[in-house]
């Protein structure tokens, strides 16, 4: 990303030093509380969408919790919580090659599901981010060693997460719309076992699943992909249990 995007992108945010750093000082550090935020998450994404129960390989209509000891929820839930620390440590040092980095490992993430989650509507994973703020704002109030979060500062570090959210599902799914194709380590591997290298440089095949994002909660503001540079990415239709949230996916 140039430095003008960069800058675009820190004003998109919309969140000043004050309040990234009032983020980072309520954000968990202990394990067990980290943990027990993306299982609540995923449990509650469930309950907003249980159909998507079956892409993970669970019953759809199991009402038991036996899901939540499954390895590959374990999995999930660790990368999420790795992916949400990114965000508070990116933010909070507020340096451009920390937020490039972070920008880039977030479209990675949504080009990487866009190969390997078939079948399932990308609305998901808008979803997930969506219900991330109070769940977020529930754990650290309900796991506070100093006692419950007051109504104000609620109020206010869930304003700050929502903020946040909104900006990671943007960034996924322009990485998923424009097929990014993964270069970092941690997910390249994953790609490469998968894809073959004889599909690179083949033609985009769009999804014909809407990728209608929640209504009013990601913003509209970065530009799409055009055609030409679509055309420079892969369409690879995958099966495949990879070690990122909403990847244990499949058909």
């Amino acid at each position: 990303l140039s430095t003008h995007s960069i800058s675009v992108i820190q004003m998109e945010i919309g969140l000043s030093k004050d309040k990234t750093d009032f983020m980072a000082a309520h954000w968990p550090s202990h394990y067990g509380t980290l943990y027990d935020m993306g299982l609540t998450a995923f449990d509650n994404l469930f309950a907003h969408n249980p159909g998507l129960r079956k892409h993970f390989g669970f019953a759809e209509n199991d009402p038991s919790s036996t899901w939540k000891e499954d390895e590959r929820i374990r999995k999930m839930v660790l990368s999420l919580q790795q992916i949400l620390t990114e965000a508070v440590n990116t933010l909070e040092c507020r340096e451009a090659e920390a937020l490039n980095s972070f920008v880039n490992s977030l479209r990675e993430l949504g080009g990487l599901h866009r190969a390997i989650a078939d079948g399932v509507n990308p609305d998901a994973f808008t979803l997930l981010f969506a219900l991330l703020p109070e769940v977020i704002v529930d754990v650290t109030s309900n796991r506070s060693k100093s006692g419950p979060l007051s109504s104000e500062d609620r109020t206010e570090l869930l304003s700050v997460w929502r903020a946040i959210t909104r900006f990671m599902a943007n960034q996924v799914m322009t990485g998923w719309e424009r097929n990014k194709v993964p270069t970092s380590s941690k997910y390249l591997k994953s790609y490469n076992e998968k894809c073959p290298r004889s599909s690179a440089g083949r033609p985009v095949t769009p999804s014909a699943k809407s990728t209608a994002s929640l209504p009013g909660f990601v913003p509209d503001t970065f530009p799409q992909a055009s055609d030409e540079e679509g055309k420079r990415h892969n369409s690879i239709s995958l099966r495949h249990v990879a070690l990122s949230p909403l990847s244990a996916l499949r058909k």
